[in-house]
């Protein structure tokens, strides 16, 4: 619980360091609605999730935001619908990530925020971890990319970064970038 609790203050920062007061946010994978509830002051918030019952939970913890069922790879809303969009730990889960970051793409406006979280095969931890990294614990990770495939993929769907960076100790490389 701690480590969730954490990841969803740590995002919640650097979308209101990034995106604008009452901006419109969507956050890719959404599951019980905790980040998107506690940003709900912040911004017009939207989420949705695969999974229809995580939507249905999540409205306890996001009563304002617009909560629905859908898939990251084919994303239920208009071109340019939002200025920040937050997908953390999803893309490495979905059989066409590629998709998913396009679709990302198509739904943030220019000059949007982006941000995303994968787990890191390039982690200077992962050769110390071996077989027991974070990023194989997970039998549904089923996309793991190295660092440059993700940047060429988020690059591809229209992005420009501002940063990019590790926390080194969990094992994710946290993005931010900004469309062209």
């Amino acid at each position: 619980y701690s480590m969730y609790w954490w990841s969803n203050r740590f995002f919640a920062i650097l979308a209101r360091r990034h995106g604008k007061h009452g901006a419109r946010l969507l956050e890719v994978g959404s599951g019980m609605g905790h980040l998107v509830g506690n940003l709900s002051h912040t911004f017009k918030t939207f989420g949705m999730d695969l999974n229809h019952w995580a939507v249905n939970k999540s409205k306890e913890a996001a009563e304002s935001a617009s909560l629905q069922t859908a898939s990251a790879q084919e994303l239920p809303y208009k071109d340019a619908a939002f200025n920040v969009v937050i997908i953390k730990h999803i893309v490495e889960h979905l059989p066409d990530p590629a998709k998913a970051i396009n679709e990302i793409g198509r739904v943030t406006q220019k000059n949007g925020i982006l941000i995303l979280a994968t787990p890191n095969l390039g982690s200077l931890l992962k050769p110390w971890k071996g077989d027991k990294w974070i990023g194989y614990q997970d039998p549904t990770h089923i996309s793991l990319k190295q660092p440059e495939e993700w940047l060429k993929l988020i690059q591809d769907a229209g992005f420009e970064f501002i940063r990019v960076f590790s926390d080194g100790f969990w094992d994710a490389p946290y993005i931010r970038f900004v469309p062209k």
